[in-house]
């Protein structure tokens, strides 16, 4: 009993100097971590809405040419590839339309299906969520509807967590909206649990000139000075990527109180600076 008390002792004082010994992190370390969480997030909307517009292009541009028969879509991620799946309208969906994208979202690849059948378990689960988020949208006073846009609605169910993106895209091909945007989260009971406005501001950005793209458009820049997000949201990651003209696009930056957040197009890449950081490489 003796032994065991000294061997616990021992081991107890290895946990207090190891948690004592522990540094906290540094801002830069700290920047790394909230930037990794962001690009991947990003990355993540980005396909499923690049699978949505790739998969919808083929789907009404096959059979379905009357949109009252057709209910919606989803996008989920499986494996490495994407996957778009369209449904039919009424209580009961099924499956009308079937789209399987890989990792680099190449059109050339696409595997289609028009087969009827039901909706797997995941899809199921998915078209819940995207209908609890359909019903918020028209009873919570949350939303900010205009004119000329397009509503998309992301469900996603992954790491335990159920929550559901919605992004406001412009009618108009020329033109950039970064606001407007939403995110649900509900608990696994599909029951909302908490709804946030990701941009209290729309900041709109045309890249065309006349009826020409304007090669002179680099990227732009939009605040985030007044916001609640210091940093730049993964739905500004996922809309940048989704209208990057290449090779034109360099860099978009967002302008926070605290930082400075720079998305390079060509690379992929986010950087994130303190103000100090931003002042000193770059001056004011």
């Amino acid at each position: 009993m003796v032994k065991k008390s000294i061997l616990f002792t021992i081991l107890l004082s290895g946990f207090s100097v190891a948690a004592q010994t522990r540094k906290p992190l540094t801002e830069r370390q700290r920047l790394e971590i909230v930037k990794k969480e962001i690009v991947t997030e990003g990355i993540l909307l980005y396909r499923r809405e690049m699978a949505a517009l790739i998969g919808g292009q083929i789907f009404w541009g096959t059979t379905y040419k009357d949109p009252s028969f057709v209910g919606g879509y989803i996008t989920y991620i499986k494996n490495d590839s994407t996957r778009c799946i369209f449904y039919s309208s009424g209580d009961t969906p099924r499956v009308i339309g079937t789209f399987i994208i890989d990792k680099q979202s190449s059109p050339e690849t696409v595997v289609s299906s028009m087969a009827e059948r039901d909706l797997s378990p995941t899809e199921k689960e998915l078209y819940a969520l995207r209908k609890q988020a359909e019903h918020a949208m028209q009873t919570d006073t949350l939303f900010r509807y205009f004119s000329n846009v397009q509503y998309h609605l992301i469900p996603i169910i992954a790491g335990g967590k159920r929550k559901v993106y919605m992004l406001t895209q412009p009618k108009d091909g020329g033109t950039m909206m970064l606001g407007n945007d939403y995110l649900l989260t509900y608990n696994v009971k599909h029951q909302l649990t908490d709804s946030r406005q990701l941009h209290k501001h729309i900041n709109t950005l045309s890249f065309v000139r006349g009826n020409a793209l304007d090669t002179t458009f680099t990227g732009g820049a939009h605040s985030h000075i007044d916001e609640a997000d210091q940093f730049i949201t993964a739905t500004d990651v996922c809309t940048l990527m989704l209208y990057s003209v290449d090779p034109f696009w360099k860099q978009h930056y967002v302008i926070s109180t605290r930082y400075v957040n720079v998305w390079d197009f060509r690379k992929k890449e986010l950087m994130i600076y303190t103000r100090e950081e931003w002042e000193q490489l770059y001056g004011n």
